[in-house]
């Protein structure tokens, strides 16, 4: 995502690389094609309750925004997507096992709420993938990223690699790339490629708005 060079902070079954000026940690082996749908289709089922979660997304941002028009970006399923239109909502959605390549131009910059959930760490282009979902979040809009935040891992500098190495969430194989506050105060001050500000971050994610 930027040009600092990363050095490698653990290696087992994959190498972990972690970049000093963005805080972003990525590896660079990734799966194959088949075998990236292979684990997605073990893990989609709809026994989870997604009606829930959708009220609980809209909590989330409640003091932000009232959405009208959300797009879900990287949807799976669709189960999301799917509750929100239950509950009246506007609601388009993009998954790239089902639909492909992102073509920018089919969606505009009108959505008031712009919806990650638990995909962003599977991005092999970090910049490339916050580009399309930049292009999608209207002035004002709210873009909502749901992902397991490294913050507590760094700030324990002296345990770090320990803390890392038995962390669960790096475990999942589709899981490339990893996520810090610096990493969205980072994107926040690229001034030449967004217009961002950051409203609120936790262990459990980050909400940002485009002004």
């Amino acid at each position: 995502m930027c040009d600092t060079p990363a050095f490698m902070i653990f290696e087992d079954s994959r190498p972990f690389y972690l970049c000093k000026n963005c805080g972003l940690i990525f590896t660079d082996c990734y799966l194959t094609l088949e075998e990236i749908k292979h684990h997605y289709q073990s893990q989609h089922t709809n026994s989870f309750d997604w009606n829930e979660k959708a009220k609980e997304l809209l909590e989330v941002v409640s003091f932000a925004v009232t959405p009208r028009k959300i797009f879900d970006f990287g949807s799976g399923a669709g189960f999301l997507a799917d509750a929100f239109r239950s509950m009246g909502l506007e609601v388009d959605n993009y998954e790239p096992m089902l639909h492909g390549v992102f073509r920018t131009g089919i969606y505009n910059n009108s959505y008031d709420l712009v919806i990650l959930n638990e995909v962003i760490e599977h991005a092999e282009d970090v910049k490339k993938m916050f580009d399309n979902v930049y292009s999608l979040t209207r002035r004002g809009g709210i873009i909502l990223i749901s992902t397991l935040m490294t913050d507590k891992l760094i700030n324990e500098s002296d345990r770090f690699q320990e803390h890392f190495k038995n962390w669960w969430y790096k475990d999942d194989p589709t899981h490339i790339s990893f996520f810090c506050q610096l990493t969205f105060e980072y994107l926040c001050e690229m001034k030449n490629s967004y217009s961002l500000q950051m409203l609120a971050a936790g262990p459990n994610g980050i909400i940002l708005q485009r002004w």
